[in-house]
């Protein structure tokens, strides 16, 4: 197991210690189940990079979201050959797990998914693959033919044999993801 990391975002003011008797129910209570953004990031960026260098914080509490960022590494948010099983941790493991941890909603409706380069086809591979969990998804930039980045020889840092086992496993992987959506 590869340990990674979750930046997740709510919009609510700002948490003061708990007064005598009164309880954590007390406070998320009346909140409600939030409306989620799950907010994927781009290849040599993390989690923490929507926070760094944009207003999302800012934006998600003004609309009263919350948004869940995830770290893949550079992992085109696939099950890697040799390496985590990053698109089973994306599709199922975290929407479970942050949901058990805070107040988010597991409405359709209430959930959207989006992505920058490397980022966006990962978004679009989730919310194509799980039609019936998303709302909406959005790709910014998107690297959406990953057969094409992984020949290009500009971008080496992408071996496709130690990311997805060579070509022929990457064209059965994304097969698998086509016929799994259909």
């Amino acid at each position: 197991m590869t340990p990674t990391t979750v930046t997740v975002t709510l919009p609510f003011p700002v948490f003061n210690p708990l007064s005598p008797g009164e309880t954590l129910d007390d406070i998320y209570g009346s909140v409600g189940k939030c409306k989620t953004l799950y907010l994927f990031h781009g290849a040599f960026a993390d989690s923490s990079s929507w926070s760094l260098y944009s207003r999302v914080e800012e934006y998600a509490d003004r609309h009263g979201l919350a948004v869940v960022m995830p770290n893949v590494g550079n992992s085109f948010y696939a099950d890697l050959w040799h390496g985590p099983a990053y698109w089973t941790f994306v599709s199922e493991e975290l929407p479970r797990f942050v949901r058990s941890v805070f107040p988010l909603s597991d409405k359709r409706e209430d959930n959207f998914v989006a992505g920058l380069s490397m980022g966006g086809y990962g978004a679009f591979k989730l919310v194509l693959n799980k039609p019936e969990k998303f709302a909406a998804g959005i790709s910014l930039s998107g690297v959406l033919d990953i057969v094409t980045v992984m020949r290009n020889p500009v971008h080496p840092v992408f071996d496709v044999d130690e990311y997805f086992g060579g070509f022929n496993r990457l064209d059965v992987m994304i097969a698998h993801s086509d016929a799994e959506s259909s």
